[in-house]
């Protein structure tokens, strides 16, 4: 709460970090995640996850990163210096990975800078087309010139096994017959006695309209 910063700037007695301070409270004053005093973040460095806490306390609990498989790891950190403790984790998955300290959670991006997927991006049936015909099957796109056409839609045909699974305007789904059975359900029809009287007076019912 000072006034005086312009005296460090000055050299009023030997001066003082009056940018410096005065950059960082600025940051500070606008959230600046990395000045937060209770902080935790993750950050890829090679093939490792590296995980930091921010803390002003004397200890830090472990952290659990959760994988994108949905597995988790415990991490222990170390102090790096005072007030802040590091852990790190290999890498084996690529995702983003949650880190939670039972306070704190953050979220890391763990990958490749330079994806395949990224190399390129543009749409063409050139990669399927040799699976595709292998399988008696067929790539195409369901628009032309990039907006939905309704003559570009195939026909859509339930094919058995063994037939091709396209051809000129239609395209085939393959009927397997597969099925699962989620649930079976079973009751008794006659487990009482009310049932087995209305039975009996179905029969006798029956028998008198017969016997007239």
């Amino acid at each position: 709460m000072s006034d005086h910063a312009w005296l460090w700037a000055r050299g009023f007695e030997g001066g003082g970090p009056q940018a410096e301070m005065l950059r960082r409270m600025a940051h500070w004053l606008m959230k600046e995640p990395q000045l937060e005093e209770e902080a935790l973040s993750g950050i890829q460095t090679g093939t490792q996850l590296t995980i930091e806490r921010n803390t002003m306390g004397e200890e830090v609990d472990d952290v659990t990163v959760t994988l994108p498989s949905g597995e988790t790891r415990t991490i222990k950190l170390e102090q790096a210096q005072p007030g802040i403790w590091r852990g790190k984790l290999e890498a084996s998955e690529a995702g983003l990975h949650r880190l939670s300290d039972g306070k704190l959670e953050a979220v890391a991006a763990i990958g490749t800078v330079d994806p395949r997927e990224a190399s390129d991006l543009f749409a063409t049936t050139e990669k399927l087309t040799p699976l595709a015909d292998s399988t008696q099957a067929s790539a195409r796109f369901m628009s032309e010139d990039g907006k939905p056409a309704s003559m570009a839609l195939p026909r859509i045909a339930k094919v058995n096994t063994g037939r091709s699974m396209a051809g000129s305007g239609w395209l085939g789904l393959k009927a397997n017959n597969a099925y699962r059975v989620l649930s079976i359900g079973a009751f008794p029809m006659f487990a009482t006695l009310l049932a087995l009287a209305a039975l009996l007076a179905l029969v006798s019912l029956t028998w008198y309209r017969e016997g007239r």
